[in-house]
């Protein structure tokens, strides 16, 4: 199945368009705490105060 990560903050939201490849939805919420992870340890020095939420959605949303 094709899942994609959306970020959104309630003012604005990136929408992933290319998506990716996981074979069942528990694969894909692992996948989204690694990115979660990833980009909080990006994004904690330069935007502290910033609160986001990903949103994983199928290729049907």
């Amino acid at each position: 199945m094709r899942f994609y990560f959306d970020f959104e903050n309630g003012e604005e939201a990136v929408r992933d368009n290319s998506g990716f490849e996981a074979a069942s939805l528990k694969q894909a919420l692992a996948d989204a705490l690694d990115v979660i992870l990833e980009v909080a340890e990006e994004t904690a020095e330069n935007r502290p105060d910033d609160t986001w939420t990903l949103v994983v959605r199928d290729q049907t949303r």
